[in-house]
């Protein structure tokens, strides 16, 4: 559809913006926090698209098929994983942000294939 379409256009020019910048300021010498940080905000923006078009897929079918819940499971615990080491280790705000959202995303995932399981049952 239009929105899956214009979602991988996002997703691919973000990616191609980021790989640029990286290509551009690549060197072995020490950058500063603030260099750090602005490429964790990259990265998040990168990470934070990639369920969209799964979860938009699943809402225009009304079904989770092909979905594995064995998938989505295993990344809700790897995002509560990360989100517990980004707060013991005292990591920056993007590195929480991004656990925090991808949570987020997976459990609208959850509630998909509930959902959706549900209606088929009726």
């Amino acid at each position: 559809s239009k929105a899956i379409k214009i979602n991988y256009f996002i997703l691919s020019l973000t990616t191609l913006i980021v790989l640029s910048y990286a290509i551009l300021n690549f060197t072995f010498l020490h950058h500063g926090k603030t260099y750090y940080d602005m490429a964790g905000w990259l990265s998040d923006a990168c990470w934070t698209t990639y369920l969209f078009p799964q979860i938009i897929k699943n809402f225009y079918l009304k079904s989770t098929v092909g979905l594995s819940v064995w998938f989505v499971l295993l990344s809700v615990v790897l995002g509560l994983l990360d989100m517990t080491s980004a707060l013991t280790l005292h990591w920056d705000w993007p590195s929480i942000t991004n656990s925090s959202i991808g949570l987020l995303k997976k459990a609208i995932l959850i509630f998909q294939i509930v959902y959706y399981q549900r209606i088929k049952r009726i």
